[in-house]
């Protein structure tokens, strides 16, 4: 997938992508590297697809699809741990979803992990994300 490779590559470099309407919008301190903007480029339709599909909620929870919907209603959400998108269960009562949900997370789990990257939803780990609300 060639938007991972380029979102990847914007994340390293500390280049922050963003949408608006239907062009991304390339921010970083000082000029960002050709090769970066090489990437983003090449992956346009797919970033512009993802972030278009994805949104976060007021707690950093992806939503967008059927299955975060559905996931939703059964007081699941997905967020970001580390760079990996993963289940939580709001409740806290450490449920898990029926299993036809957790294969189709399964699936979507790629996918969901790098649309909280571009969308620079919060880490859920503990620690992160007083850490980088500090920096």
């Amino acid at each position: 997938m060639r938007a991972a490779e380029a979102l990847a590559l914007a994340e390293a470099s500390g280049v922050v992508v963003t949408l608006y309407r239907d062009r991304l919008r390339i921010g970083s301190r000082g000029a960002a590297p050709e090769t970066v903007i090489d990437a983003l480029k090449a992956a346009k339709p797919e970033i512009v697809a993802l972030l278009t599909r994805y949104s976060l909620t007021q707690s950093g929870a992806l939503q967008g699809d059927d299955l975060t919907a559905e996931l939703t209603q059964l007081g699941f959400r997905v967020r970001r741990y580390g760079s990996q998108a993963a289940l939580d269960d709001d409740a806290g009562r450490a449920r898990v979803p029926p299993m036809p949900l957790l294969y189709r997370f399964a699936d979507r789990q790629a996918e969901y992990g790098l649309a909280l990257r571009a969308l620079r939803a919060p880490d859920a780990l503990p620690g992160i994300g007083a850490q980088r609300v500090a920096s």
